[in-house]
């Protein structure tokens, strides 16, 4: 009761400060406290601490009654407290628009941060209001003429915030006296407000010659300025692939570029990429000018400085070489910095360095060490490194690093070690015997995705070096067959078995529990491996082996799961038919030597990825184009651009990494359209008559049984199972497309919908096809949202994926 409550004493704390803390709480009401003491200090969590308080009925009102209060407006610093309130307000995002009015009257001020506040409210809700903010362009005009440069400046850009085609008259002239303003803080502004006008009407910014202008301001004493200048035009020439960098530009962009920021230094370094020098002392001044970037504090700047550098010695291997030694320390020092994402960015470049200058970084090999406190995305690229600078020096102390890694909790770490380490055994024959030991130790750790790893690396030796392991390794190999889970794994062990069927003894007896299991295995690689490996078993061991083959081959042909596995399946029975020798000619031929694996043929990724160094395609490891909407220029009227006296268009032309991105060359006055699709349906060359009399009619690249048919929970099954074989984007003219539209269009190809819903326009299906010659399930996923399709496919033969990718995407495109 509330009585007892009184009763009740008030729990306290001494703290060492003297200072008395009441416990929070509704059973302690508050006490005053006495005369010469300490107050009390209570928390309470209930309320919010400065201005972002919780906003009570009537709050607006209270706060429009004390802009309008005539108390309020001759104590500058209380209306600056409600003005900020208000911002307070429309941070965190409650509706401040019944303000609009006397905010707009609260402009009419001496007081600087009274102004910054208002004109940022008015910046941020002038779409809200487009009628009312007609009322204070007269303000904001009057501001741009003002004595103080701050309020010139702050003027200029509320006045091109305000993002109104309406007021599209009034922004040409401000705009120009702010170019001509003897105040730098001015001009940038106004250069900046110039790119403004150019997005909201490109014709008024060619007719009031702002093009002529911004190249004046090129040169401008002031070197922020200057910047801008670029950046401006290089944005209003985007749609003929940005602005030329002549020789003269160049040098007066390198001259003054320690004078500007961090960010503008990064933008100066994105023009200067762009020019070609004309000779090698040309290439040598430029790389003493900017040298000194490379001690910069700041990553983004080294690594465009790195990428200047690189660039302009490609044709120089001399100089090409001596340029990825200089930068070299930079970028190993940046790597080791205690920011995480930074150090991932940083260690991605030095792992493209690495792939063709690897004796170049192997000295720094300490330096890729994996720290405790590295994150796993930072230490997977750091093992990366280490894999390809590994050398006959560094040798041991990295492979004995890379062994620590393998018992790590995280199961991605532990796998890439294991799978460095067997690069590394390629790579260095002389070190493979003891690696090999190393993998067989790992076996016996009764960690299954340590394991599973091992025995693909270990197989992966057996290909790399045959007849160095054979007495120890199958045998090893063979006992981990109870072990592994990991279907890979497993497809591994089978093939080993199959090879070394002679040396391991037991070779029929280790597969007789997967024979009797058939029915019980999900995965059709391993079903098809169990085919081969019994297979070559019963050639090696016919008499052990014959009656599990035959229930083998049996379960296959009538297997239906999977089409491949009962094609397989009938093969090997007619060749047993046929000829129990010519069978073994075929399936258990010994010679598997591989020079060279799949992986190791990077050349054409890396040169790309060297191409667009700096760019987030080294981090995703992938051309710009495979993940890079294309965006199309504003429409320009004709004659946009800047002539020369000769009447020569001076705006850049066309270069390579630029033009060939957007798709654009000079002279053209329509852009490629960012999703063309060819004549042919289905995206496919036809194939011509073998008599050469004319075209052939084009067929698709996969057809879908018409007849086919999932089973909800299988579909959910294989959905959570299957990776991602592919994705890709796509658009609609309509972006209220229902979506029965979609699915027509797919029903089109015999591919069926499970499950669909959403509005017309903003939707999700999920469907699915199967082959009408393989029988392989293939899977789809279709987000459409604002006339953006986004589908992302799944396969149950991963090598049709491209297939399927051609003919949904052709299906879709007739939207």
């Amino acid at each position: 009761t509330p009585a007892v409550h009184r009763a009740l004493p008030c729990p306290r704390r001494r703290t060492r400060t003297g200072i008395s803390i009441r416990v929070p709480g509704s059973l302690y009401p508050p006490l005053q406290p006495r005369v010469g003491s300490v107050q009390c200090i209570r928390f309470t969590m209930s309320q919010p601490v400065g201005l972002f308080v919780d906003h009570r009925k009537g709050e607006i009102a209270e706060l429009k009654k004390q802009l309008r209060s005539p108390e309020v407006d001759r104590d500058f610093r209380a209306k600056r407290e409600v003005i900020k309130r208000v911002v307070a307000y429309m941070t965190i995002g409650i509706d401040v628009s019944p303000l609009f009015s006397e905010m707009i009257m609260a402009t009419h001020t001496r007081d600087l941060v009274q102004k910054k506040l208002v004109y940022l409210y008015i910046s941020n809700l002038a779409d809200q209001n487009a009628e009312l903010s007609v009322l204070v362009v007269n303000t904001l005009l009057k501001d741009c003429s003002d004595s103080d440069p701050m309020v010139r400046g702050l003027a200029l850009r509320a006045l091109c915030s305000l993002r109104s085609e309406n007021l599209i008259e009034y922004l040409p002239s401000p705009i120009k006296n702010g170019l001509g303003d003897p105040s730098p803080y001015v001009r940038r502004i106004a250069v900046m407000a110039a790119v403004k006008l150019f997005h909201l009407s490109p014709e008024v910014f060619r007719n009031n010659g702002f093009l002529q202008a911004l190249e004046e301001r090129i040169r401008d004493r002031d070197a922020q300025v200057m910047v801008n200048a670029v950046i401006a035009l290089d944005e209003a020439l985007a749609f003929k692939g940005g602005m030329e960098v002549t020789r003269s530009t160049m040098q007066l962009l390198v001259n003054r570029i320690r004078d500007v920021s961090e960010f503008a230094q990064c933008s100066v370094l994105a023009m200067v990429h762009r020019y070609d020098p004309e000779n090698e002392d040309e290439v040598v001044d430029m790389l003493n000018a900017l040298d000194d970037l490379l001690k910069s504090g700041n990553s983004a700047v080294v690594l465009a400085t790195c990428k200047v550098f690189l660039k302009i010695t490609q044709h120089l291997p001399s100089f090409y070489n001596d340029v990825v030694a200089r930068i070299r320390q930079p970028l190993v020092t940046m790597s080791a910095t205690s920011n995480p994402e930074r150090s991932y960015a940083v260690l991605k470049h030095v792992r493209l360095l690495a792939q063709t200058h690897a004796p170049v970084f192997a000295p720094d090999y300490k330096m890729f060490f994996c720290k405790f406190s590295d994150p796993i995305y930072v230490k997977i690229s750091k093992i990366d490194i280490l894999t390809l600078i590994a050398d006959d020096q560094n040798l041991e102390d990295i492979v004995g690093e890379l062994t620590e890694y393998v018992t790590d909790v995280n199961a991605d770490l532990s796998r890439r070690s294991i799978r460095a380490m067997g690069v590394i055994a390629t790579r260095f024959a002389d070190a493979a015997g003891f690696i090999a030991e190393s993998l067989i130790e790992f076996l016996d750790l009764e960690i299954d995705y340590v394991a599973a790893e091992a025995v693909v690396v270990l197989t992966m030796l057996l290909r790399k070096f045959p007849g160095e392991f054979d007495t120890v390794v199958p045998a090893a190999l063979g006992k981990s067959i109870d072990v592994v889970s990991d279907p890979q794994a497993k497809v591994a062990v089978l093939w080993a078995i199959g090879r070394y069927a002679r040396e391991i003894d037991e070779s029929p007896y280790l597969l007789e529990p997967l024979i009797d299991e058939y029915e019980e295995e999900q995965s059709h690689e391993v079903k098809r491996a169990l085919l081969t490996a019994t297979m070559q078993v019963f050639f090696a061991r016919p008499p052990e082996t014959q009656a599990m083959l035959g229930r083998l081959l049996e379960a296959a042909v009538n297997d239906m799961s999977h089409m491949q596995i009962h094609d397989v399946a009938l093969l090997y029975y007619r060749l047993l038919q046929r000829s129990v020798e010519d069978a073994e000619a075929v399936v258990a031929k010994t010679d598997c030597s591989v020079t060279e694996f799949a992986e190791e043929r990077d050349d054409e990724i890396t040169d790309q990825l060297m191409e667009e160094f700096d760019t987030f395609s080294v981090i995703f490891e992938k051309a710009a184009e495979k993940f890079v909407t294309k965006k199309v220029a504003p429409e320009l009227p004709d004659g946009f651009g800047v002539s020369d006296d000769h009447g020569r268009d001076r705006a850049y032309s066309a270069a390579s990494d630029v033009g060939a991105e957007s798709g654009v060359h000079e002279g053209d006055r329509e852009l490629n359209p960012p999703h063309a699709v060819s004549s042919n349906t289905y995206g496919t060359k036809a194939p011509s008559s073998l008599l050469d009399f004319g075209e052939a009619a084009s067929a698709p690249a996969i057809t879908f049984d018409p007849a086919a048919s999932v089973a909800a929970g299988d579909f959910q099954a294989k959905w959570s199972m299957l990776p991602d074989a592919a994705q890709f984007s796509t658009t609609v003219t309509n972006p209220s497309t229902p979506v029965s539209a979609v699915e027509g269009a797919l029903a089109s190809i015999n591919i069926k919908i499970l499950a669909s819903g959403g509005n017309p326009g903003d939707f999700k299906l999920f469907a699915f096809g199967r082959d009408s010659s393989s029988g392989a399930l293939s899977l789809a996923q279709v987000v459409l949202k604002s006339g953006t399709g986004a589908v992302t496919l799944k396969c149950e033969d991963i090598s049709q994926a491209n297939d399927v990718k051609q003919v949904v995407s052709a299906a879709l495109s007739s939207l």
